[in-house]
């Protein structure tokens, strides 16, 4: 009976579990919707596709076109199951709770397994918790809405079933889970063959065998072929590197083993892949592979597909329905090495077999959750994770609402594909701009329409007197277009309220000024966990501005040196160029069309210019800042043109960042030093290498400058390497830490100043000293001491240590 009693209420602690996951997810998703910061494109094409469905057009959607069919895309009949209660309440929130919800029910058979298999209601909640905090399952129900996301908890169900010897629920949710996407008919085939060899279940086994191959092969050589736009299947382009058709991807698959290896090792690194799906349950799945190995068509699908985003565990929902392979491999890895150390111990404790198993399981459990939490703290989704973060909804995106009405529900329509799921509950929608002759309306916001490559310049002629369209409404960066308005009219003022910001709302405030005409505020940095940051750059005017400035987005390494910039202007400046700025108006430029890739990079620097033309590599083109303000340390790269904003640095492959606040104290790591140049330089602090060096090796040394006044001129620390003799032998000359220029220092700062000292292979073994000094940059003349410092006389020198190389 206490049994019976602990496993009820661990069954109303898992359930509690489901509430909180789906409660939370679902109005992540929503908040994901309702900001304009979901993709849109996925759940617009969905939705579409199960409002049709659901008034008697199965599958049918145009916001693909020329797809016309989602079964030319992906075998999915579970949209005929959920039709029904779409029916109900069609709204594409509608999709993303259904979503939600069944993918937090997979907590429930989880948890029923490993209770029954680990004999321990605590180890059966370590497990509902190691599913429900797996990172690659949230990402899938974040990332828009895919009937192959439901599949996760479907095959859950499944594999409880089968464990429980329940054939009926095996089948019914074996074949909802078919029902989701074609690959799974390979996985289902697969699941067949386990439940003879693990169940003897030969009946359904190889009813499961034939079912699952035939609905893959008639899925993917049939059907999807008959409904694709061009009587081929539409997803093969993915996989056109092994060959142009069926029998040659298969030749290439098994007679060219290095091209594979090529592309699944360096392509779509197997390795990362395989870690971010081992190690939330503490890589125990991996003493079941047989249980995992289920999982291998998905495997497949991702890892050989050119499009490198279906190996990205935690970005799209591709992984989704490989963890529940991964959850149950978990549980039955864990009962494996519990049985053994139980076979070990048992030799020489008078526990019963029993009783050490159970312990044992927990504790192997525990480590699971250990890895499981480790692994969500730094790589998942939720609010205590370290790389949480949810866009605000806005007035101006709540202001949308008031605006769809102006387009009639049976209108043909265009519009963008963020905004574009508010509007899919109709026969006719379209995304692309080459469709625009198909429509009779467009919808757009050019605040967070993406920035594709003369996207913005293209739109800007809809507006024109010689376009087909005329203007129904433009506000707040809103453009509401039909054809049966005159066109030509002008866009109004509050048209371009979008541009328009409060100074109060700048999450890194600061004061600089380019040129006589702008004044810099600060930024937002809007951080994409493993995928370019945008940014939010904020401006005022303080004139009227003559010139149509550009502003450009650099991207830096630790050095200060040029790893990219932006050449495409921003959408801001596009509609709202610098003269039409209103003096004393605070202007939000938003920045995201990159033309770099940061992803390998375990850290970079962004930097911002101003320029008359657009040239961004040409120094006499850009407008130099001025520093007026700044809490942070606004460092001032490329001969003092550009103005650093942020470092990035990857914590677990994940891009965080901000500005480096300025230091008023020398770390306690470094050794007091206290020479004073003219001036008001202070050096006063320094680290060195702590043991001997050697020919060839690089010296590192750091020195803590602080600024006793204000600096009008701009200095050049060098640090020399002198033998016994005085000779030089080697040295390091650049503006403080390359990119802090001392006339930015405020008084008392502290500023780090890294240099590095390469040491010739033909250096001699022996004592040598380093020593430091400042001149003026432009002048090359040296600062005097205040005070001789050291064995050197001249009064412009001060000894900072010996170095002893072997």
């Amino acid at each position: 009976m206490r049994s019976y009693h602990f496993a009820s209420i661990g069954t109303l602690v898992v359930i509690c579990l489901v509430l909180t996951f789906a409660a939370m997810f679902g109005l992540m998703s929503l908040r994901l919707l309702s900001s304009f910061s979901m993709a849109g494109y996925d759940l617009t094409n969905m939705n579409q596709a199960m409002w049709n469905t659901a008034h008697g057009r199965p599958f049918v959607f145009t916001y693909a076109y020329p797809l016309t069919h989602r079964l030319g895309v992906h075998i999915e009949p579970i949209f005929l199951v959920i039709a029904p209660l779409y029916r109900i309440i069609p709204r594409p929130e509608t999709l993303l709770w259904i979503q939600v919800v069944v993918v937090a029910l997979g907590a429930m058979p989880a948890y029923w397994l490993a209770r029954s298999h680990l004999q321990s209601t605590a180890a059966g909640i370590v497990f509902a918790l190691a599913y429900l905090f797996f990172p690659a399952l949230q990402s899938g129900i974040l990332y828009e809405f895919h009937p192959s996301t439901l599949a996760a908890s479907l095959w859950l169900f499944a594999l409880y079933f089968l464990d429980q010897d329940q054939k009926g629920a095996f089948v019914a949710f074996s074949l909802l889970a078919l029902s989701t996407k074609e690959e799974m008919g390979l996985i289902l085939a697969l699941l067949g063959g386990y439940a003879i060899l693990r169940k003897r279940f030969w009946g359904i086994g190889l009813t499961f065998l034939a079912l699952g191959m035939a609905w893959f092969f008639i899925g993917v050589f049939l059907i999807q072929p008959r409904f694709s736009s061009t009587g081929e299947n539409v997803q093969f382009f993915r996989y056109v590197w092994l060959g142009s058709t069926p029998s040659e991807m298969v030749t290439t698959f098994f007679t060219r083993p290095d091209k594979i290896w090529l592309q699944i090792w360096d392509r779509a690194q197997v390795g990362d892949y395989f870690l971010r799906l081992l190690a939330p349950v503490g890589f125990t799945a991996l003493l079941d592979p047989l249980t995992i190995m289920l999982a291998a068509p998905s495997f497949a699908v991702n890892l050989l597909s050119s499009q490198t985003r279906q190996a990205r565990v935690e970005e799209f929902h591709y992984a989704a329905p490989i963890v529940p392979f991964v959850v149950v491999s978990g549980i039955y890895g864990v009962e494996r090495l519990a049985r053994r150390l139980r076979a070990i111990l048992g030799r020489w404790r008078e526990t019963s077999k029993e009783a050490i198993y159970s312990q044992l399981a927990l504790v192997l459990s525990l480590i699971v959750l250990a890895s499981s939490s480790t692994y969500q703290y730094y790589r998942g989704f939720f609010p205590w994770s370290r790389a949480f973060s949810l866009p605000s909804v806005t007035a101006h995106n709540r202001r949308l609402q008031s605006l769809i009405q102006m387009v009639p529900p049976e209108a043909s329509l265009l519009v963008q594909p963020n905004i574009a799921p508010f509007f899919s509950a109709r026969s006719e929608l379209y995304g692309l701009p080459t469709h625009i002759n198909r429509v009779d309306y467009l919808f757009l916001d050019v605040s967070s329409l993406i920035e594709l490559p003369n996207l913005h310049q293209q739109l800007q002629t809809l507006v024109a007197p010689q376009s087909a369209f005329g203007l129904v409404a433009a506000a707040d960066g809103y453009l509401v277009l039909s054809r049966n308005q005159p066109p030509g009219q002008p866009l109004q003022d509050a048209f371009f309220d979008f541009a328009r910001a409060d100074v109060s709302d700048i999450q890194y405030p600061t004061q600089v000024r380019f040129g006589d005409d702008l004044e810099f505020l600060g930024y937002d940095l809007i951080p994409y966990r493993e995928g370019e940051v945008e940014i939010d750059l904020f401006f005022r005017p303080l004139r009227q501005i003559e010139t149509d400035y550009l502003v450009a987005l650099y991207l830096l390494d630790e050095l200060g040196q040029f790893l990219g910039a932006t050449t495409q202007e921003p959408a801001t400046t596009i509609w709202y160029p610098t003269s039409r700025w209103l003096p004393d108006e605070v202007v939000r430029v938003h920045v995201e069309a990159v033309p770099w890739n940061t992803r390998p990079l375990p850290s970079y620097n962004l930097a911002i210019g101003i320029l008359v033309r657009p040239t961004p590599w040409d120094v006499s083109a850009r407008l130099p800042p001025t520093i007026l303000n700044s809490s942070w340390q606004a460092r001032l790269p490329a001969d003092g043109t550009l103005l650093g904003i942020a470092g990035v640095e990857k914590v677990w492959d994940i891009a965080e960042g901000g500005p480096k606040w300025r230091q008023f104290e020398v770390p306690r790591s470094a050794r007091p030093l206290e020479a004073r140049f003219a001036d008001g330089i202070v050096l006063s602090g320094i680290e060195l290498p702590k043991s001997s060096l050697r020919p060839g090796d690089e010296l590192k040394t750091t020195l803590y400058w602080q600024a006793a006044q204000d600096i009008e001129a701009s200095y050049t620390v060098f640090v020399h390497l002198v033998d016994s003799s005085g000779q030089l032998r080697s040295q390091s000359d650049h503006i403080p830490d390359s990119t802090l220029p001392t006339h930015a220092w405020v008084p008392g700062e502290v500023v780090a100043d890294h240099h590095m000292i390469h040491l010739e292979e033909t250096i001699d073994a022996g004592e040598y000293t380093l020593v430091a000094g400042v001149y003026d940059t432009y002048t090359q003349e040296r600062l005097s001491l205040a005070e001789p410092a050291g064995p050197f006389s001249e009064d412009d020198l001060v000894l900072i240590g010996t170095i002893a190389i072997r």
